[in-house]
């Protein structure tokens, strides 16, 4: 499938551009789709990766694995999703997530580091796709910021119902 039968205009990484100024992106930056099967594992826990991947068609889910290899589903990935940003851009950091095919998956795989470089050639629609990828982070910190709020709520929650109930505990009903 040719990349501009993905109208990835519509994506939140390109919004505010034409299709010819994404065509014009991915020339400069090298940036490549590639297809993914269902049940397929996209990025490998631990796994070196140097580029972002954004989903042009399909679903994913993100997979944690714990220190001793047990794995858990984290969340869903849909059209537009971003992953694979942190080990692009902080390359010595291990990332213990994966990502699975829930079904079959388009990728556009852009190199971080012509991304970087890629400026200069492309000027204004640098500045616009750098500002979406910026959103992109704002926005998963935003949900990050408030998951941990959420969490807190509710260990608050729990510390203050063991604290009511300790005296309860030890007597006989």
């Amino acid at each position: 499938m040719a990349v501009y039968d993905l109208d990835l205009q519509e994506l939140p990484l390109f919004a505010g551009l034409k299709a010819a100024e994404v065509d014009q992106f991915i020339q400069a930056t090298g940036a490549k789709v590639k297809r993914y099967g269902k049940d397929t594992r996209i990025l490998k826990t631990y796994e070196h990766n140097d580029k972002i991947g954004i989903i042009a068609e399909g679903e994913a889910l993100v997979i944690a694995e714990d220190r001793f290899g047990n794995e858990s589903v984290g969340h869903r990935l849909g059209r537009g999703a971003l992953f694979g940003s942190t080990t692009a851009i902080l390359p010595s950091y291990v990332n213990p997530t994966a990502i699975d095919a829930v079904t079959d998956v388009l990728v556009l795989w852009v190199p971080y580091m012509a991304l970087i470089v890629a400026g200069p050639k492309l000027g204004r629609i640098h500045g616009i796709v750098m500002r979406n990828l910026l959103v992109a982070f704002c926005r998963k910190n935003v949900m990050m910021v408030q998951k941990l709020g959420e969490c807190k709520i509710v260990c608050v929650n729990r510390y203050c119902m063991n604290l009511l109930y300790a005296p309860y505990w030890g007597k006989q009903r």
